[in-house]
């Protein structure tokens, strides 16, 4: 049997629920977890949904004043708030993995990170960046069929 050194972290490619679950958990038990999705934010499909058929969940807004009826389950938000907190956890939003090299335990990997234009150190989710950005693209999230601006 070969023994290989283990260096304690672990990236997790995708931040939807899944990928979100697998960081806390392994975040949980001593790893460093660099948390990678090509999306500008975590939470994947799921943090974009009012509420989830068939049972008419509430996905975000569970414990606020705007909580909806018919919530049974818990929602994705402590995911997202745990993620924000936890000291193991590096999210790295707008990448994309473009190489690696190594073995499963001791490897590297080569990140691509877009631009956000934005300071994200600076950013309060006041949406002021989004009023006076001049260039519109098509939103994904809507199919393309209407415009969002650059900077969100």
């Amino acid at each position: 049997m070969v023994q290989r050194r283990m260096r304690g972290s672990v990236m997790v490619v995708g931040a939807g629920v899944g990928g979100m679950r697998a960081a806390v958990d392994l975040a949980d038990s001593g790893y460093k977890v660099y948390l990678l999705d090509s999306a500008p934010s975590i939470g994947g499909i799921v943090s974009q949904l009012g509420f989830m058929f068939p049972t008419h969940d509430c996905v975000l807004c569970r414990g606020t004043s705007d909580h909806g009826y018919g919530c049974s389950r818990p929602s994705i938000s402590p995911f997202l708030l745990d993620h924000s907190q936890h000291s193991n956890i590096e999210i790295m939003t707008n990448s994309t993995v473009v190489g690696a090299t190594g073995l499963p335990g001791d490897f590297r990997v080569t990140v691509h990170h877009r631009p956000r234009y934005v300071d994200v150190s600076l950013c309060t989710n006041c949406d002021e960046c989004s009023k006076i950005c001049p260039v519109d693209l098509t939103s994904e999230y809507q199919a393309g069929l209407v415009t969002r601006k650059a900077a969100y």
